[in-house]
């Protein structure tokens, strides 16, 4: 992969952005940008996130983060276009093609959520890459967030409640943002809808539900203890036993004591 230009870069990326009326024709371009930035010889680092099972250019964030920025330029004037685009980069079998629609999708300011809804939804299920999920819940659903948040939270509700794991999945990458945004103030809805999740003991599901336990600890420690002792009552503990052994540390000592104690009990 050659050394990065950033002059040469912005450039490069704003000469792609102006087919944007024309995705085939963008596309091809695309193609040749990420083989010219294309890293061959990396080797996947190791990490909780599985290894991805779709073939990868390996290219650095800031040529993604600089085509993407070039692109909302044309997304803010035509987001019936910018739908189409990203319907286009997506059907493409590639790590960076789908993290680029992903993001592209999270740039579209509609006036009906429902058309990125479904987008969302119909990724969701297609995809088998823990990178793409969290593209598709963070940056995928940015301005449903901002602009719609009642709209954003019944769509993760509806994740949560729906029986298919890759929903599920979807639902709980979803919930992070909520945990990141300082500005967030609804634990309590947050905890009832993890609630039934927890309660159903699926071990793929843990890791997720990790994540979120620990966001929400350094957001308030108080009240994650309290969600996860009421959740020790349940039929089905055994999730949040897991829980509460991995998360113990993050705790404040007084609380702490207060978790072994119930687990004890």
């Amino acid at each position: 992969m050659p050394a990065i230009d950033v002059t040469r870069l912005k450039s490069q990326a704003n000469q792609l952005a102006q087919h944007f009326n024309q995705p085939a024709v963008l596309l091809r371009e695309l193609k040749d940008l990420f083989e010219f930035y294309s890293n061959r010889t990396q080797q996947p680092k190791k990490s909780g996130l599985r290894e991805p099972v779709i073939p990868a250019y390996n290219v650095a964030k800031p040529v993604l983060k600089r085509l993407l920025r070039e692109l909302k330029k044309y997304a803010d004037g035509d987001p019936a276009q910018a739908l189409e685009l990203a319907d286009t980069l997506w059907a493409e079998p590639k790590l960076e093609f789908r993290l680029l629609a992903a993001g592209l999708l999270g740039q579209i300011r509609v006036k009906e959520p429902q058309p990125v809804i479904e987008r969302i939804n119909k990724w969701g299920q297609e995809n088998e890459e823990d990178m793409l999920l969290d593209t598709i819940t963070n940056q995928g659903l940015a301005n449903l967030r901002a602009q719609a948040p009642e709209s954003h939270m019944q769509l993760v509700e509806s994740w949560l409640n729906n029986p298919e794991l890759s929903a599920q999945k979807l639902g709980l990458r979803a919930i992070l943002p909520l945990l990141e945004e300082p500005r967030f103030d609804n634990l309590p809805t947050l905890f009832r809808l993890l609630t039934p999740v927890v309660g159903k003991d699926v071990a793929e599901l843990r890791p997720y539900i990790l994540d979120a336990i620990q966001l929400s600890i350094h957001r308030s420690a108080k009240e994650t203890a309290f969600f996860l002792r009421q959740n020790l009552d349940k039929p089905n503990p055994k999730t949040t036993r897991w829980l509460m052994r991995r998360c113990l540390d993050l705790f404040p000592a007084e609380i702490q004591v207060n978790l072994r104690t119930a687990m004890k009990e």
